[in-house]
């Protein structure tokens, strides 16, 4: 809010002043002018207010991305990336920066958390990250297996997370291996029963380990 009752002012003030500018003498430099950066001046007081306000809208919108939590557009630049640029190992975002988001209870869970772990699924699937490869090993497992051990077993039975973080991993874990569901202590596995946690670790990890 302080943004935004700072720089409402200070652009009004500004388009108020342009529009009250009397017309410079046409010169052969303006006539080559680019086209669009000269307006024509308004004509009315009604269309003062309608400048002011497109003014206004276009202020309110730069105030809402400038508010907007960072984790977005990572999330974004994530989905972005071309499989060139998956492969680097340094300097990009990675699936396990996605982790944190989703599991993050201060995050918003419609445009991060969820967006988060839907993100991660489709680099692993469709946009072929390296890090969630089922071909690539990391050591004796599999990239992805190895990823999911590390990243996302241990919130399965963290009680310092809320429900929605185990909720989020338990899910993308069986997105990822569907027969996880075969096994009783995975499928029983509840986010808000403690007494399912510890079983359905273990038996994702004897799982995992064989990936």
């Amino acid at each position: 809010m302080r943004l935004r009752s700072l720089i409402v002012p200070a652009f009004a003030s500004l388009a108020l002043g342009l529009l009250v500018l009397p017309p410079a003498t046409s010169t052969a430099a303006d006539d080559d002018a680019p086209i669009g950066i000269r307006k024509p001046m308004p004509k009315s007081v009604k269309a003062i207010e309608s400048q002011l306000g497109a003014l206004q809208k276009r202020i309110d919108e730069l105030v809402k991305v400038a508010n907007r939590d960072p984790a977005e557009l990572k999330i974004r630049i994530y989905k972005k990336y071309t499989a060139k640029q998956l492969k680097k190992t340094r300097g990009r975002v990675r699936a396990e920066d996605l982790v944190d988001f989703m599991v993050d209870a201060k995050k918003d869970f419609e445009t991060v958390r969820k967006p988060a772990m839907d993100a991660i699924l489709e680099g692993g699937r469709i946009r072929g990250d390296p890090d969630l490869s089922v071909s690539e090993k990391q050591g004796p497992r599999t990239k992805r297996a190895y990823f999911c051990i590390k990243k996302l077993l241990p919130y399965l039975k963290d009680d310092k997370v809320d429900r929605f973080a185990r909720k989020l991993v338990a899910d993308l874990l069986l997105e990822f291996y569907g027969q996880g569901k075969r096994i009783t202590e995975i499928r029983a596995y509840n986010q808000d029963n403690e007494n399912t946690w510890k079983s359905a670790y273990n038996a994702w990890q004897r799982f995992l380990k064989k990936q």
